[in-house]
């Protein structure tokens, strides 16, 4: 039974990246364009794209309504990672209380949300949280990655960031 619900598991993953919408983009990494393949990833309400060649997304991935997006390899500098989940409107109060800078207003994403950008650094691990208001819903963006990876998986976290937008639940 155990096999069989690990082959359906399998094939309705392969089913449902089969029909993810797909795109090419150019971003900068360490200072050079490179051209990546993207696809697109939804959540509750928000939609990002990502490069399919370096990462993984994987929704409720560290819990219910936290999705995460990790290094599709083994090879990267740990720690890699973005998560993604809803939060209250006052949430970036806590990231204050945990010792993060407020480095003020930023947008994000093609629509230039207004978001607000918290930033730490803790033993050569930077952690940046874009905190994104939509109405009723919050949203925050964790990043975090090894100050050496900053140049490399770091920008491609923020060309990440650059790509969310907020969607109607209906629509997903």
């Amino acid at each position: 039974m155990k096999k069989w619900l690990a082959l359906l598991m399998a094939l309705l993953l392969l089913a449902s990246s089969a029909y993810a919408e797909a795109r090419e983009r150019e971003i900068e990494i360490e200072g050079m364009a490179e051209v990546i393949a993207e696809a697109r990833a939804e959540g509750d309400g928000y939609a990002i794209y990502y490069d399919v060649d370096r990462f993984v997304f994987h929704p409720n991935g560290m819990g219910d309504g936290i999705d995460v997006l990790v290094p599709a390899s083994d090879a990267a500098v740990s720690p890699v990672y973005m998560q993604i989940r809803a939060v209250d409107t006052d949430a970036a109060q806590a990231y204050l209380d945990d010792g993060f800078d407020d480095a003020g207003e930023v947008v994000v994403g093609a629509a230039e949300l207004p978001a607000r950008l918290l930033t730490a650094k803790r033993s050569e691990v930077l952690y940046a949280t874009y905190i994104v208001e939509a109405g009723d819903k919050s949203f925050a963006l964790d990043l975090a990655y090894a100050s050496e990876a900053a140049e490399g998986f770091g920008a491609r976290l923020l060309a990440v960031v650059d790509t969310f937008e907020l969607v109607d639940a209906a629509d997903i």
